[in-house]
């Protein structure tokens, strides 16, 4: 079986994606879907349950709505992300979630971690962030907060 990814922009912006997971699936692909969730509804993860997904992958920048909106710039979406979410569990998708460690979230990996329990996700991924694009190195955790998040790190391993 061979692996895909589906990324964006946000790929549920698509009218086709469906089609598009079907071909995938007809020709042997096992897609993963990095999405922000926000679109995801009862409906959507109902039909997506229908493919073989390996992954969603939910992009989720904050562990709380204050910190997730301070970097999404969106009061709602960190509640639609949740409500899609728990759309997706409901028909147990797999489920990771995926926070860009930036200098404004990076101080929450243990709240996301608690908040990834809560929701019984799969999987948790923390990225590194990179100064590209919009992006700049104002992002940019600090040498501190890094120092800080690998001592976390290192304490959640033992």
């Amino acid at each position: 079986m061979f692996k895909i990814s589906i990324e964006g922009g946000e790929p549920f912006v698509r009218n086709d994606i469906f089609q598009i997971l079907s071909y995938l699936n007809k020709k042997g692909y096992i897609p993963r879907i990095t999405t922000n969730a926000t679109l995801i509804t009862d409906n959507i993860a109902k039909e997506l349950s229908k493919y073989n997904i390996g992954l969603m992958q939910i992009s989720l920048d904050g562990p709380n709505k204050i910190v997730y909106s301070g970097i999404r710039r969106s009061r709602e979406a960190f509640t639609r992300a949740l409500n899609g979410i728990n759309n997706l569990k409901k028909y147990n998708i797999k489920i990771s979630i995926a926070m860009v460690l930036m200098r404004e979230n990076i101080d929450y990996i243990l709240d996301l971690l608690n908040l990834a329990k809560s929701l019984n996700v799969d999987a948790v991924r923390f990225i590194d962030f990179i100064p590209v694009g919009s992006g700049n190195r104002s992002f940019c955790p600090t040498s501190q907060q890094l120092k800080k998040s690998l001592r976390t790190y290192i304490r959640l391993r033992k």
